[in-house]
Order: structure tokens, then C-alpha cells, then sequence
């Protein structure tokens, strides 16, 4: 278990979290140490499979060019990595997909696992080995790596964190590390983070009432919703207290200028070219202000780090940051 305060933020664990502005239904919290967000979503009945609440169709081809695009950069970066082994990828989270095409067709061994029938069905008919777990409990977990054709040498968790209970955020990456801890060289993590232009202009957005935006964002209505938004300070300190140290980080843009209104629900209907002309507006805001997602690659650390406030910050002393590390690739 990784220590933290009573009431703590479930990112940095160093200080309790704040109650933030926010419009109803949805609540937040922020931490004031590391910026990071926590909402609090109305009770919603979980769902048998959550890929059967996406509506199909041009949101579904929007989110999967964004996907395939962040995909490929993925795979060139980790390319450029050293192994001690060879590079064998667990997608934990794997959805529909994704990042499991691109590493097959570089010929990269890899295998899936999701809490999805249909998730795992879609892997499994791209000829990628795909293993459906129940719950993200030890017992669980053990199955599924004795299950796997394969040690993992990296772990991914793509669009997957988010969602963790905030209790369960750093204890269940922690089990992760410590499941596949012999053959474990690289962790990564793809998240959405709160400096992106879309983030902020939602904030803005629900201040004078349009909440719609905001709402869609955190995916309130769905089941599991989006329970964090992180800061890079607030991904760092997380990183840092689970015994990684980050080698490589990049922002990137979480949607297609010339598709833009695919994606936004409050969009929809607008003619393409003027949804375009506003895509290319809101890319090139996130060029200038932030984009709206970060995928960070970590490494275990070869001396551990106690996960404790004064050790927490003497981490974060021993690491130049996210924003140093940090590359935004266009």
C-alpha cells in the first residue's frame, strides 16, 4: 500500500484536498500542493460493459484517428528506449484497441487485458492476444500474468487511470509494478491534464453557466466516469511515490482540429468547415497554452524512495519535473 495522509490527495499524498468551484451535479476537489483534480460524480448504476455506452459512428472515427495517431508517436518512442530484454507490452485498459494495432504491425510482442467483453473481443480480432480480468484485485492480477505468453517488459495504462477510484489510484499502480516487478522496465501512462486549452476553456465555460463541456470532459453520466484531472506537477509526484522515475514525457493534442466537432458534444450539428476553423483555433491555443493530454514513460527506480511527505518532496527535489522533461510534439 502506498502511504498517505488521512484525506490526502491521491496523487502527491501530501496535502488534503479543497473544494473547488464547480457547477452542479458534478463536485471537485483540488489539491493546493500539486494541482491536482478530483470530481465527484453523482451515483451512477455500473454498467455490464462500458464500451456498449459509446455511441458509434463519427465520434467513435474521431476518437480513433486521435488514438492511432497517439499510438504511433508511442511506439517510435519506445523504439528509441534501451531494454535489458526485449520490449514486450501489456496494455492494461487495452479498450478497443489502439496502441495493440500499432505494436503489432511494428512486430512488437504485446498482449491486452480489459474489465470489457467487447474490448477484449475487438483485441482479439486484430490477432492480438487479449485476456478479459474481473476486478483490479491481487488476486486478479496474478491470473492475468499467469495467463499472459509473456513476462511484460512494459506496462501501459492509455486513457485508464483517470478512472480509478481515488482511494485506489496509487495502491492499484503500485500492485501493477509489484505483479510484473522481475521483468518491468518501463511503465506508462497517457492522462488528461489540467493546463490543456480544452480543460480550461470548459472551466471558463461553467463559470458563466455553460457546464455541458465541463461535463463531457469528466464523462458524468457514464460508468466509471473520469475521476482525476492531473497536473504535470501532480502525474510527477504520483510517479515519483510509486518508486519510477520519469525518463520521458510529451503533451499532445487530445482530438483532430479538422474533426473537432465529431468529439464535442455541444458541437454537433455545426457545419464542418466553421467546426474545422474553431478545431485549428483550439490547436493552436494548446501549441501557446497547453495541450490536453500527457503520456509519460517511467522506469523503476534503482533505489527506492520512501512514499512519505518529507520523502515525497525530497523526490521531487531529486527530479527535474515534468515540465522539464516535457516535449510538445505537433
Amino acid at each position: 500500500m502506498v502511504r498517505r495522509g488521512p484525506d490526502a490527495c491521491p496523487a502527491c499524498g501530501l496535502e488534503a484536498l479543497r473544494p473547488s468551484a464547480t457547477p452542479p451535479p458534478l463536485r471537485m476537489l483540488r489539491c493546493r500542493s500539486c494541482g491536482h483534480f478530483v470530481a465527484l460524480h453523482p451515483p451512477h448504476a455500473a454498467a455490464d460493459d462500458y464500451h456498449e455506452q459509446y455511441e458509434e459512428g463519427a465520434f467513435v472515427a474521431s476518437l480513433a484517428a486521435t488514438r492511432a495517431r497517439q499510438a504511433a508517436a508511442l511506439v517510435r518512442a519506445l523504439g528509441r528506449l534501451p531494454f535489458d530484454a526485449e520490449a514486450r507490452v501489456l496494455d492494461f485498459g487495452c479498450g478497443r484497441g489502439y496502441f495493440l494495432r500499432a505494436l503489432r504491425d511494428a512486430a512488437v510482442p504485446c498482449a491486452g487485458a480489459d474489465l470489457s467483453p467487447k474490448a477484449i473481443a475487438l483485441v482479439r480480432e486484430l490477432g492480438v492476444v487479449a485476456r478479459r480480468i474481473a476486478s483490479l484485485g491481487a488476486a486478479a492480477l496474478a491470473g492475468l500474468r499467469a495467463e499472459l505468453p509473456f513476462t511484460p517488459t512494459v506496462v501501459s495504462l492509455l486513457d485508464v487511470i483517470e478512472h480509478f477510484e481515488p482511494d485506489a489510484l496509487a495502491d492499484t499502480l503500485a500492485l501493477l509494478g509489484d505483479t510484473f516487478a522481475d521483468s518491468l522496465e518501463y511503465l506508462v501512462v497517457k492522462v488528461p491534464v489540467s493546463n490543456g486549452v480544452l480543460f480550461r476553456s470548459a472551466r471558463a465555460l461553467a463559470r458563466v453557466g455553460l457546464v455541458e463541456p465541463l461535463l463531457q470532459l469528466f464523462q458524468t453520466g457514464t460508468f466509471p466516469p473520469h475521476r482525476h484531472y492531473f497536473s504535470r506537477r501532480s502525474l510527477d509526484r504520483l510517479i515519483w511515490r510509486l518508486r519510477f522515475v520519469p525518463v520521458l514525457a510529451w503533451e499532445d493534442a487530445d482530438f483532430e482540429p479538422d474533426r473537432f466537432t465529431d468529439r464535442i458534444q455541444a458541437l454537433r450539428g455545426w457545419a464542418r468547415p466553421v467546426g474545422a476553423l474553431l478545431g485549428h483555433t483550439f490547436d493552436l491555443g494548446g501549441r501557446l497554452l497547453g495541450r490536453d493530454t500527457v503520456i509519460l514513460v517511467a522506469a523503476p527506480a534503482r533505489h527506492a524512495i520512501n512514499a512519505g511527505a518529507d520523502d515525497a518532496n525530497a523526490a521531487e527535489r531529486r527530479s527535474s519535473g515534468i515540465g522539464a522533461r516535457t516535449a510538445r510534439r505537433e
